[in-house]
């Protein structure tokens, strides 16, 4: 369910400059003003994070509020079983539920909820961003939503039947945010650096560089 709305905001948001076309372009409006492309690259990467956080934030509030009057206050501490890696299990320090086949721990639903909702909403931004980088060089919308998605499934299937030792160090792979939260993936790659704290991380790394990126290549283009 949570892909229809990132989907959507990708849509909605992250055209980028492929969107600055016909006789009402606002680009061609603002070239004509003391304003380099860096700054609109900037200025358009900040206005799609900002709807898109605030955005989501009111969603998963109706979310959250619908549940709450049609089923009642949840309990915050209701325990959530979350999938370990053998490598893991194995280690020492490990004091969690140890199976044959697996382990795992209890984490609390609070703590699901919180971790699900974040991984989501830099997920939506990765993609968004991702899709603003690709109109540097598509000129269609529909050409850079479809390549945006075709690279986030490439990504995501190349990760976890690839890499997997290194799977961690892909994006992608954090793009299936419910098997990420519950350690699913890592359990079934057992590679225990898949973790929520490394996929927000790789997640807002792969957004810096990105941007970077991109500011490095109009500058480039600007200079030529």
């Amino acid at each position: 369910f949570y892909f229809i709305p990132m989907l959507l905001f990708l849509f909605l948001l992250g055209a980028g400059f492929a969107s600055e076309k016909g006789k009402k372009a606002t680009l061609q409006l603002l070239k004509t003003q003391p304003i380099t492309e860096n700054n609109i690259f900037t200025g358009k990467t900040i206005q799609a994070a900002l709807i898109a956080l605030l955005s989501s934030l009111v969603l998963i509030t109706l979310i959250i509020l619908t549940g709450t009057v049609f089923n009642r206050f949840g309990d915050w501490d209701y325990p959530i079983l979350r999938y370990v890696s053998k490598r893991f299990m194995s280690a020492t320090e490990f004091t969690g539920i140890r199976t044959f086949e697996g382990g795992g721990y209890f984490i609390s639903l609070g703590n699901y909820l919180v971790e699900s909702m974040t991984l989501f909403l830099i997920a939506t931004l990765f993609l968004i961003s991702l899709s603003i980088f690709l109109s540097l060089f598509l000129k269609s919308q529909m050409g850079v939503f479809a390549t945006t998605i075709l690279i986030g499934v490439v990504g995501y299937v190349g990760s976890n039947m690839l890499l997997i030792d290194k799977a961690h160090l892909s994006p992608f792979t954090y793009l299936n945010i419910p098997k990420i939260i519950n350690g699913e993936f890592s359990a079934l790659l057992n590679n225990p650096s898949i973790t929520f704290q490394n996929g927000t991380m790789m997640l807002f790394a792969s957004i810096l560089i990105l941007f970077f990126i991109g500011h490095l290549l109009l500058s480039v283009k600007n200079r030529f």
